[in-house]
């Protein structure tokens, strides 16, 4: 009986924590630019800021990149062409916004709606539906300050939307 009791309150306690975290949706701020250069594991973006990456990911030159930083000292993950890995600003002042990071669970209409992990629906203008009609979710997105964007981290395409729910 006490096996029980303990499994239920583990339960209840998982669903309401673990996943009902990833419900919600995560202020972040990020950088999303083009790589203007590499030299090994330095990269400078488009605004002139300066990088250097950790791990074994290849960033190229004209490449879109999205950083979503993790401190104030300029550390964050780098997201380029599907793969991510560390980074650390070394020098410049990277162009940063801001927004909230969460999860596309379901598109709909071939990628004309898309609803996020807060159970938000987003309507994607005609033109971008080309290209989220072929983004299997989940995916991770950022939401701009602004509501006009939605941002796939993985690839950093940005899509012109509309909150509708």
């Amino acid at each position: 009986m006490k096996r029980l009791l303990l499994i239920a309150i583990l339960a209840v306690w998982c669903l309401t924590s673990a996943f009902a975290q990833d419900k919600e949706l995560v202020p972040v701020a990020y950088v999303q630019s083009s790589v203007l250069s590499t030299d090994s594991d330095l990269f400078t973006l488009m605004d002139g800021s300066r990088w250097v990456k950790t791990g074994y990911s290849m960033i190229l030159p004209a490449s879109d990149i999205t950083i979503i930083l993790t401190s104030e000292e300029g550390n964050g993950i780098a997201f380029v062409d599907g793969t991510e890995t560390e980074v650390e600003l070394i020098s410049g002042t990277p162009d940063l916004n801001t927004g909230l990071l969460g999860q596309v669970v379901r598109e709909r209409g071939d990628g004309a709606i898309l609803q996020l992990s807060d159970d938000s629906l987003w309507e994607i203008s005609q033109y971008d539906r080309y290209d989220t009609g072929y983004w299997l979710p989940p995916y991770r997105v950022i939401v701009s300050s602004d509501e006009l964007y939605l941002i796939n981290v993985e690839n950093g395409k940005k899509v012109w939307a509309n909150r509708v729910r």
